[in-house]
């Protein structure tokens, strides 16, 4: 969690890997993973996780509930 924003993505998968996290670290991944997405991307998590009390929560639309799937919002 040393690394800047990666290139800008159109999809992350980051499945069943947050819940290993302190709240600090998943702020941190949480925080590069929305500054590494693209307006319209697609980010995935595990069928525990979610973004309802990450910091970037209102940045994101659900687009499939069952599969945790989330479109990053246009500004």
């Amino acid at each position: 969690m040393t690394d800047t924003e990666f290139n800008q993505m159109h999809f992350i998968l980051c499945r069943n890997v947050m819940i290993y996290f302190n709240r600090q670290l998943q702020h941190r991944v949480f925080d590069l993973i929305d500054r590494s997405l693209i307006h319209n991307g697609f980010l995935c998590l595990g069928t525990k996780e979610s973004l309802m009390f990450s910091e970037i929560d209102d940045h994101y639309v659900s687009v499939g509930d069952k599969e945790k799937l989330y479109r990053k919002r246009t500004p």
